[in-house]
């Protein structure tokens, strides 16, 4: 080899290394100088510009090792606000690039965990979530959805797969719930109750392809409680789904006093153990 030709590979080696050098260097800067609490301050801001859930927080932090962090933040629904400790969403910047966020959360609150993952795609969205010994008093809005105060503890899991249609929605939710206790409901005030005690919740729910089979709901215990069985057919809007629900209803003797002769009139016929049923069906918007 000459002379020329070994000057020229020293040049080539030197200029690989300056480069990977300089790329270090960049990646490094980049690391420690990224101004993400400003970027998720921004985002944040934007979402609330466009969305009618609104999110508040004392405090917005970044690391490339935790993740996104929000102290104490206030989520602001239109039925009323939550209050939690932190919310914690670790959130590769890849997916973000490649406009297919995806990762992983985290919820704190006096009321309870909740933790889950979630991916966001043109045509799929795919959200998994798992409630741990939630507190539903804790949840105040959740009096201004029942127009009355629900006290209990919650616990579960849930997944969907929405393709941007509920007709095409997939998806599974298990609830299981004890000393469930719902009070100061406008209903219960017509019947001369101040609460009612329904003890236990169990739940299971399959969703496939828009269709959602209630395999089992139980609310209450053995001598008074609120079973659900068939299906509800998830339309787009949502309140358009259509139901195909059997209701039962056990009371009490006390109830079964004050109510019972009620709800003839509303549709429920009394069977066998003093059982009352009825069907329900039609739009889901006739309910609400």
């Amino acid at each position: 080899m000459n002379l020329e030709g070994i000057v020229s590979g020293f040049q080539k080696k030197q200029w690989l290394w300056l480069t990977l050098f300089f790329l270090v260097f960049l990646f490094i800067f980049l690391f420690f100088t990224f101004p993400g609490d400003r970027l998720i301050s921004s985002l944040l801001f934007k979402f609330n510009q466009s969305s009618d859930v609104t999110i508040n927080a004392e405090n917005v932090k970044f690391s490339w090792m935790s993740g996104i962090t929000l102290d104490k933040p206030v989520v602001n629904l239109p039925s009323g606000s939550i209050s939690l400790k932190e919310i914690n969403l670790k959130l590769p910047l890849f997916s973000l690039f490649l406009h297919k966020p995806s990762g992983r959360f985290f919820l704190l609150s006096d009321a309870g965990k909740i933790t889950g993952e979630f991916i966001l795609k043109n045509k799929l969205s795919r959200v998994k979530l798992n409630f741990s010994e939630i507190d539903l008093s804790r949840f105040s809005f959740l009096s201004g959805v029942l127009k009355g105060t629900i006290s209990g503890i919650l616990k579960g899991k849930m997944r969907l797969d929405f393709p941007g249609k509920w007709e095409k929605s997939n998806g599974l939710i298990v609830l299981k719930g004890r000393d469930l206790l719902v009070s100061k409901l406008p209903y219960l005030q017509l019947i001369g109750e101040k609460k009612l005690n329904f003890q236990k919740l169990s739940a299971i729910g399959k969703l496939e392809n828009g269709k959602l089979r209630i395999e089992s709901f139980k609310l209450g215990g053995e001598k008074f409680f609120v079973k659900l069985n068939g299906s509800v057919r998830l339309v787009t809007p949502l309140l358009s789904s259509i139901l195909n629900l059997q209701v039962k209803l056990k009371l009490p003797p006390d109830l079964e006093t004050k109510i019972g002769p009620l709800l003839p009139s509303a549709g429920f016929i009394k069977g066998v153990g003093g059982i009352y049923t009825k069907r329900l069906s039609g739009r889901l918007a006739f309910y609400f």
